[in-house]
């Protein structure tokens, strides 16, 4: 079990800058914004407490993807436990901020389980950690 502490990413402006400078990466039904590092975005800071002992994790899935609240609410939480799994799996993996997107329709919570997000989760942060720029 490591150590590796996760704060959740909060407010409409820190997603916003997030995805608007951040790597996107895709992994069939999820989509993955990443920010490395500190390193090339000094003014980047979103709080004032930012230290580098903390990755912020924000989940999101849009209206127009799934219509009740409380599916998209069971898929978040789905995509935050996968999240919280691999971490606690993994040492210190280099990201700073990552912002997490479920893509794909989903009309009843009984048709989602964590089986299926899971998997596909592990997937997209094994590619996001293959591609950390060296030196972060």
């Amino acid at each position: 079990m490591s150590d590796y502490k996760i704060k959740p990413l909060k407010g409409f402006n820190a997603f916003n800058r997030v995805f608007g400078k951040g790597k996107k990466f895709v992994e069939r039904d999820i989509m993955a914004v990443v920010i490395y590092s500190l390193s090339k975005f000094e003014d980047f800071k979103i709080r004032e407490d930012d230290s580098n002992e903390y990755s912020y994790v924000g989940v999101s899935v849009s209206k127009k993807i799934c219509k009740k609240a409380v599916v998209r609410n069971r898929v978040k939480r789905l995509l935050r436990v996968s999240v919280r799994s691999f971490f606690s799996n993994h040492s210190h993996i280099g990201l700073k901020y990552l912002t997490i997107s479920w893509r794909v329709r989903v009309d009843s919570s009984s048709m989602i389980r964590l089986k299926d997000i899971e998997p596909r989760v592990h997937q997209l942060l094994n590619k996001i950690i293959q591609n950390v720029p060296r030196g972060t």
